[in-house]
């Protein structure tokens, strides 16, 4: 089966959610450019430390073989991983990751052994995780003023365009946001993996659906939302309940009668 709304020219962000009750979803979604990643697919487990890179490794496999072709990935620094990257590296798989700033590399060059954060350069072929490596590290930014430290398999692409891919993994976590607080994923107490999986699907629905509004959204209104500097998500789901009330207070107000303030239904005839 192949998602429409993914192409392999596609950048996938793949990040962990805790939705209560010990359950963690792992979730990957399509970056936008727009402030949120579009949802995939997900798998969800109870943590147990014996089993979570094998988990992440078959989710892997699991969502490549959905979407019928193996996707470019980005994650942060939780994957950062022996086994993962391997997997990765030997499948095929296009990837980014982000590292600790302590992470030992060496120079393909020479050997020198460094701490990604004392690198003499910003963009340098290393040896690290048992293979060949390209480390990419952002300019000084964010509310930290620190680096970004990522690893690559992809030496064809400008150093920009990682640190510009890597930098839009965060709307994966702004949809995070919207589903837990926007959503009301928050408010549920999940008391069973099932009941958590199945909530999750319909949430993705209906953002697939919102995104195929923001698509046929005329000009008046995509300079709206942008003076409003709201996300799709909350633009459209504000615009559905008022469209609601004003069909219910329609609905309504048809079967009062405004002089009298009686229904209808209970005149006399």
């Amino acid at each position: 089966m192949h998602l429409r709304i993914v192409n392999p020219g596609d950048i996938i962000a793949v990040d962990f959610s805790d939705f209560g009750n010990g359950v963690l979803a792992l979730m990957f979604a399509k970056q936008t450019r727009k402030g949120r990643a579009i949802p995939l697919y997900f798998e969800t487990h109870i943590p147990r430390k014996d089993f979570q890179n094998p988990f992440i490794i078959q989710a892997i496999k699991n969502f490549s073989i959905v979407v019928g072709f193996k996707p470019y990935l980005v994650f942060d620094r939780g994957f950062a991983c022996p086994d993962i990257i391997k997997f990765l590296e030997e499948n095929g798989f296009k990837f980014i990751i982000r590292v600790r700033k302590i992470k030992q590399f060496n120079l393909t060059n020479d050997g020198t052994k460094f701490k990604a954060k004392d690198a003499l350069g910003n963009d340098l072929s290393v040896a690290g995780y048992d293979r060949k490596l390209r480390l990419v590290i952002s300019d000084p930014d964010g509310k930290n003023n620190e680096s970004w430290y990522l690893i690559t398999n992809d030496f064809a692409s400008l150093r920009e365009t990682i640190i510009d891919n890597y930098y839009h993994r965060f709307e994966i976590e702004e949809f995070f946001k919207d589903a837990k607080r926007f959503l009301g994923l928050e408010a549920f107490g999940f008391k069973k993996q099932l009941t958590l999986e199945i909530i999750l699907w319909f949430v993705i629905l209906s953002t697939w659906f919102i995104w195929f509004i923001e698509a046929l959204m005329n000009d008046a209104d995509r300079k709206l939302r942008s003076m409003m500097k709201i996300s799709i998500v909350r633009y459209c789901w504000e615009a559905l309940w008022r469209q609601m009330e004003q069909s219910a207070n329609q609905v309504f107000f048809e079967f009062i009668n405004p002089n009298q303030l009686t229904l209808p239904l209970y005149e006399k005839v």
